[in-house]
C-alpha cells in the first residue's frame, strides 16, 4: 500500500469519526441546515462502513485480481461516503421547523 493510500485510509478510519464526534458536541448552536448536514454525514459514514465491510467479507474469487474499483472503494469509501451524505443532508434538509 502506498503512502497516499494509507493516509486516505487512516483519514477514513480515524479522521471522519473524530470530526463527527467533535462537531456533534455543539448541537444547540447548529442551524437546521448544519444539523441536517451533520446527520447526513453520520448516515453516509454508516452506509459506507457497511459497503466497505461487504467488500471485505466477499470471497476473493468474486473480484478480479487487479480490480481498480474494489481498491478505490476500500481506500476512499470511508472518506467519500460522509462527504456525499453531508452534502445530501444539507441539500435535502435544513428548512425551518
Amino acid at each position: 500500500m502506498s503512502v497516499p493510500v494509507a493516509v486516505v485510509v487512516l483519514l477514513g478510519l480515524v479522521g471522519v469519526p473524530v470530526a463527527l464526534l467533535w462537531t456533534g458536541r455543539h448541537f444547540r448552536g447548529f442551524t437546521p441546515r448544519a444539523l441536517s448536514a451533520w446527520r447526513g454525514g453520520l448516515v453516509g459514514y454508516l452506509v459506507s462502513c457497511t459497503g466497505v465491510a461487504g467488500v471485505l467479507l466477499a470471497p476473493p474469487f468474486t473480484w478480479p485480481p487487479s480490480s481498480t474499483l474494489v481498491r478505490l472503494l476500500l481506500a476512499a469509501g470511508l472518506l467519500v461516503g460522509p462527504i456525499l451524505g453531508a452534502a445530501a443532508g444539507s441539500r435535502l434538509g435544513g428548512e425551518g421547523r
